[in-house]
């Protein structure tokens, strides 16, 4: 896995990872967050059926810094990009809150992935820009991104998904025992075979 910044914390972030593998065509259930998935797989994974959403920790956002938020959202891809490639060991807990909407659609894909043989190969990469960093009345953080994947996924050797897809997103975190997890994602805007953060 190969993530690296590309620019400082003052400015957008880039994230650039060689994926696991991209099954693009987003839906209003969200990003599909499990389109994403495409690029970040793993393995030994336990689905939640629980629809109660865990703890959140409360945060004082006077005291939580943009950087801070960031590099645990880098965190975060780095993990899901392992899933991708391995999800019979991906650890959905340790990507987002249990009982939350990204927790259960990650645990839906990952099992499914299992189930089918779809990993993410090392052929294609993925761009990832952080835009800006908020925090709501809830104080949980909201992270715009800017998203081009062009990984291939593979199943039997074979190539199972190979589209070009770019998304810019909102992706809502919470933090719970001290780390930021993912708990929601909306799909702003998305193009198939076209890249939205070109010139950004």
């Amino acid at each position: 896995m190969n993530i690296r910044r590309l620019r400082t914390a003052a400015t957008p972030i880039c994230v650039v990872v060689a994926l696991t593998a991209a099954a693009c065509s987003p839906d209003s259930a969200g990003l599909d967050s499990m389109q994403l998935e495409s690029n970040w797989s793993s393995s030994t994974i336990a689905v939640s059926t629980q629809t109660v959403v865990g703890p959140a920790d409360t945060v004082d956002v006077a005291e939580v810094s943009r950087e801070e938020v960031e590099l645990a959202f880098e965190r975060l891809v780095s993990r899901r990009i392992s899933c991708g490639r391995e999800p019979s060991t991906c650890d959905v807990s340790g990507l987002a809150l249990t009982g939350s909407r990204v927790h259960q659609q990650l645990s839906d894909l990952m099992q499914e992935r299992i189930d089918e043989g779809i990993i993410a190969s090392n052929r294609g990469k993925m761009t990832f820009e952080i835009e800006s960093v908020e925090f709501d009345e809830s104080n949980r953080a909201m992270v715009t991104t800017c998203l081009h994947d062009d990984t291939v996924l593979v199943i039997d050797g074979g190539v199972f998904d190979d589209s070009v897809y770019s998304a810019r997103s909102v992706w809502t975190l919470a933090r719970s025992d001290g780390e930021w997890l993912w708990t929601d994602e909306r799909v702003i805007e998305w193009i198939m075979e076209g890249d939205l953060c070109v010139d950004q």
